[in-house]
C-alpha cells in the first residue's frame, strides 16, 4: 500500500487543502498507524478511535491488509 499512500500524500492531500482553503476550511490528514510504537500496538484500535474522535468532521480510507 505504500505507493497508494504516496499518491494520497503527493497528490491528492494537497489538492484538497488547496480546495478547502477556498471554503476557509482547514484539512488535516492523519495515517492513523503512524506515530504508534510497537510497545503501543497492542492499543492500535484504542489510540486511532481517539483520534477520530477528536475531529469535527471525518472521512475514512480503508485499506485490507494481505499476510502478516
Amino acid at each position: 500500500m505504500h505507493s497508494e499512500r504516496d499518491v494520497l500524500v503527493r497528490n491528492v492531500f494537497p489538492e484538497l487543502r488547496r480546495r478547502a482553503a477556498q471554503h476557509c476550511l482547514y484539512l488535516q490528514e492523519v495515517e492513523l498507524r503512524w506515530g504508534v510504537t510497537e510497545e503501543e500496538s497492542e492499543r492500535a484500535t484504542e489510540l486511532c478511535l481517539s483520534e477520530v474522535c477528536r475531529s469535527d468532521i471525518g472521512s475514512c480510507l480503508l485499506f485490507g491488509r494481505l499476510g502478516v
